[in-house]
């Protein structure tokens, strides 16, 4: 009990000190920002998206569940990001899709 209340209270100060959403984890940061920007474009280059999050980024959820290659593109497949339930990853990356779905629904 002691560890969760440090560990929150931790996460709730690194994400006053950003600025970051409270919802996510601190450490969700890199995951979340990672799917905003599939959401926000929908398409990338393999050479713009290497430039910008690095390939190896889209090897783990929850991008891995998101995305589709064709070629040198990528793609967000929005559907797949839509009808993800929570048994289908872990709820740590469940969350990043869920707070990612927003922005879908915001478009």
């Amino acid at each position: 009990m002691c560890i969760d209340r440090l560990w929150h209270g931790m996460n709730d100060r690194l994400c006053e000190m950003t600025g970051t959403d409270g919802r996510l984890n601190f450490v969700r940061k890199a995951g979340y920002e990672s799917l905003k920007k599939l959401i926000e474009k929908e398409e990338y280059t393999l050479q713009e998206w290497a430039a910008m999050e690095g390939l190896e980024a889209l090897n783990y959820e929850p991008l891995h569940s998101v995305f589709h290659r064709e070629g040198d593109r990528i793609w967000l497949d929005k559907e797949r990001l839509l009808s993800i339930r929570p048994e289908d990853m872990y709820v740590w990356f469940y969350e990043i899709v869920d707070a990612g779905r927003k922005g879908v629904a915001a478009k």
